[in-house]
């Protein structure tokens, strides 16, 4: 025998059932197969929703502090790049730049999320069709 051990032990199931029964067996089998296909992307797609979900409610910190915005602007100043500024305007500018990040952040996240409730509504009908017709196969057996 060759191949695989899944397809060896699907070939011994066939050679035991002929006819009508090896066809609904094989159809059960796909049916099967589609469902198990279907919930993997569903899973993948409820994580990857939760993830982004928490990326936007509580979005990655802002890793610059006044102190070095303050510090990189004067050596901007020094090398001839920026006008001086108030260290208001320095701050206010650090404020808005931290926000900007932040809002970024979200925004890159609420997208993560649309595309990850994709992987969990896409394959959705389809788990649920194969499942309609695995119960109808019970029903009619």
């Amino acid at each position: 025998m060759q191949g695989t051990l899944p397809a060896m032990i699907f070939r011994l199931i066939l050679k035991q059932h002929t006819g009508e029964g090896r066809s609904k067996m094989v159809r059960n089998i796909y049916l099967y197969a589609v469902m198990l296909v279907t919930l993997v992307m569903m899973i993948g797609g409820s994580v990857a929703v939760i993830m982004n979900a928490s990326d936007y409610f509580v979005p990655g910190p802002y890793y610059e502090t006044l102190e070095s915005f303050v510090q990189n602007h004067s050596y901007s100043v020094k090398e001839g790049f920026a006008e001086e500024a108030s260290e208001e305007e320095l701050r206010n500018r650090f404020e808005a730049e931290r926000a900007s990040y932040l809002d970024n952040q979200r925004a890159y996240a609420a997208n993560g999320m649309i595309k990850s409730f994709a992987w969990v509504l896409i394959p959705l009908p389809v788990f649920l069709i194969a499942a309609r017709r695995l119960r109808k196969e019970g029903q009619n057996s």
